[in-house]
């Protein structure tokens, strides 16, 4: 290698020198970018495109082997993973084949019922622009009227739960009486126990539930929603949560439960005014009906078939056995006996029997035997004989 340099020392001293001076050049030299609009060195042009090629090579390279492992390597315990999703939605088909037949029947027996639910058709949004700026009572201004079919004691909500109801209307304005008011109160129900009570509020601001007994089974966080019974809010509206339950401190039958709102009656901005409220009666679905276990059940067990009775071994019917029964109680006329006197030449003298009176005809058993119905036979009655009694006829003399 020193060789070389030596030998051919002129020749790159030369080369430098021009390499040099090439790099000052394109230093000075300014090309602009299309792209930006700006002017850019030549040696930084250069340098981007000799290093930006072995970047994008490497970057791939680093790509393919990533996608290499996670792809193939790191699915090793993919097969196991989709077997157990594949069993949940099995799983989750079949209860949701149950949940849809449960609530198919509800719906019939809502129907079938008469039940009536009732709906929100109509809101009015509003803005809050005022408080009661006072701490013993709870205030609300908004910037709806009158002139808005806004009228007293309809509900104010919002998409978190009840804020109140309409106290006052004004032309522009109207006020609304929070639910945590000292003077207000709602019908209220525990959604998990069904348990019914009245929703007051106090001065503190945390409203209770009054005349609740004191053996109810309350837990803290129990959801209360409105039942409806104040003809005030729809039914079902959410209130807020049980926060507290204890014992009346004065030793009375009921318990204090205190209840936490739902909305945040401290911030409240905007809130919807419920304008109309409908009763809709849910329709049953028309559809086939459906296949219920009773029915796979009967499909499945083996059923028994009555066999038809043989030819030549069958019952005479109902009629044939009572014409025969009729026939064997149908009395037979009697025949009285016939008296002769003695005499003393009975071949010379012959006895003569009158003639007696022929018995009279039984009564016809049709009509006096009343036919049996198919369903239960009756047994015809035996008919009294009727007969005349025979007369003794005058003894005859012989002659002499």
């Amino acid at each position: 290698m020193e060789n070389f340099f030596t030998r051919y020392r002129n020749v790159t001293a030369l080369l430098g020198l021009l390499m040099a001076q090439v790099i000052v050049l394109a230093s000075q030299v300014r090309r602009p970018v299309a792209a930006t609009g700006e002017s850019m060195s030549l040696v930084r042009l250069w340098i981007v495109e000799i290093f930006v090629p072995a970047e994008k090579a490497l970057n791939s390279i680093g790509d393919g082997v990533s996608g290499l492992w996670h792809n193939y390597v790191d699915l090793r315990h993919v097969r196991a993973q989709n077997h157990d999703l594949q069993e949940q939605v099995d799983r989750l088909r079949l209860e949701q084949v149950s949940l849809a037949e449960d609530a198919g029947q509800a719906r019939r027996l809502q129907a079938l019922l008469a039940f009536k639910e009732r709906f929100i058709s109509q809101t009015v949004a509003a803005q809050v622009i005022g408080t009661s700026g006072s701490e013993h009572s709870h205030l609300l201004y908004i910037d709806k009227g009158s002139g808005d079919s806004i009228k007293p004691d309809m509900a104010v909500i919002t998409p978190k739960g009840i804020v109140g109801k309409i106290a006052k209307v004004f032309p522009g304005t109207s006020q609304v009486l929070e639910i945590n008011d000292a003077t207000a109160g709602a019908g209220v129900m525990l959604e998990r126990t069904r348990l019914r009570g009245v929703l007051h509020g106090t001065p503190s601001g945390i409203p209770e539930i009054l005349h609740v007994m004191a053996d109810e089974k309350i837990e803290v966080g129990d959801p209360v929603v409105s039942s409806g019974g104040d003809q005030i809010y729809p039914r079902g509206l959410p209130i807020g949560v049980v926060s507290n339950s204890s014992p009346d401190p004065e030793g009375g039958p009921f318990m204090v439960v205190k209840v936490k709102p739902s909305a945040d009656l401290e911030r409240v901005e905007e809130v919807l005014i419920i304008t109309k409220v409908i009763d809709k009666s849910p329709e049953a679905p028309e559809g086939p009906r459906a296949l219920r276990a009773a029915d796979i059940l009967a499909q499945r067990l083996p059923t028994v078939v009555p066999k038809a009775p043989a030819k030549g071994n069958e019952p005479p019917p109902t009629s044939v056995l009572y014409a025969r029964k009729s026939a064997s109680i149908t009395p037979s006329a009697s025949t009285p006996k016939s008296t002769t006197a003695p005499t003393q030449n009975s071949s010379a003298v012959s006895t003569q029997t009158p003639k007696q009176k022929p018995a009279a005809k039984p009564p016809d058993i049709e009509t006096a035997v009343p036919k049996p119905s198919q369903a239960e036979p009756v047994a015809a009655q035996p008919v009294p004989q009727q007969t005349t009694p025979a007369t003794e006829p005058p003894a005859l003399e012989t002659p002499r």
